[in-house]
């Protein structure tokens, strides 16, 4: 079922992957870079709420680090998959 699966950005994700802020714009970047190291604690808070955008597959706004909806390639997963999903199994 749709509902049950968690959709995310492709592209995106290597932010999460590689520890990088998500940022949504070039001015957005460059206030993370120098928090960075004048206030790491918050630099480091920001970057972690950051990494929500990666779930924004209908994204809208610029496409600065993230793809808007329609030109977005998505990923989805799946926490599990019933059995009866399943066409075939091997051991």
């Amino acid at each position: 079922r749709r509902e049950d699966v968690l959709g995310s950005q492709f592209q995106a994700y290597d932010h999460v992957l590689n520890d990088f802020p998500l940022a949504i714009s070039e001015a957005e970047d460059d206030e993370l870079d120098a928090l960075k190291t004048s206030a790491p604690e918050t630099w480091m808070q920001r970057k972690i709420d950051s990494w929500q955008r990666i779930f924004e597959v209908d994204w809208q706004g610029e496409t600065y680090s993230l793809a808007r909806g329609d030109e977005a390639t998505l990923q989805g997963v799946l926490w599990q998959l019933p059995l009866s999903c399943a066409r075939r199994t091997r051991r």
